[in-house]
């Protein structure tokens, strides 16, 4: 249902049950400028998708399952846009997730 909101500049999913298969529905939000995944499970596995959405000035990812090299692959794709990545708070909620399992 996303998809069908192609005029959204600013979408806040953090704290949500967000995964990497749904970033590629974003890819149509042609106009998304603001983007807070915070707190969820988004890995790598979500880079390509992340990275096809050119139009992003804020990307907001602290907390998430993204590898601190997977941020950096992506602030060298997405160069204009301001990424938002506690690596520390990520790596600890991806290690207590993993601890859970």
């Amino acid at each position: 249902h996303i998809r069908q909101m192609k005029h959204i500049r600013d979408l806040f999913l953090a704290g949500g049950s967000f995964s990497d298969d749904a970033i590629a529905h974003l890819k149509d939000l042609k106009r998304l400028e603001v983007l807070d995944l915070s707190n969820t499970e988004v890995s790598d596995a979500a880079l390509t998708h992340l990275a096809d959405l050119f139009t992003l000035k804020v990307l907001s990812l602290s907390n998430t399952r993204l590898t601190p090299d997977g941020v950096k692959r992506l602030r060298r794709v997405l160069s204009r846009c301001m990424i938002d990545y506690d690596e520390l708070a990520s790596v600890a909620g991806s290690a207590a997730t993993d601890n859970r399992q």
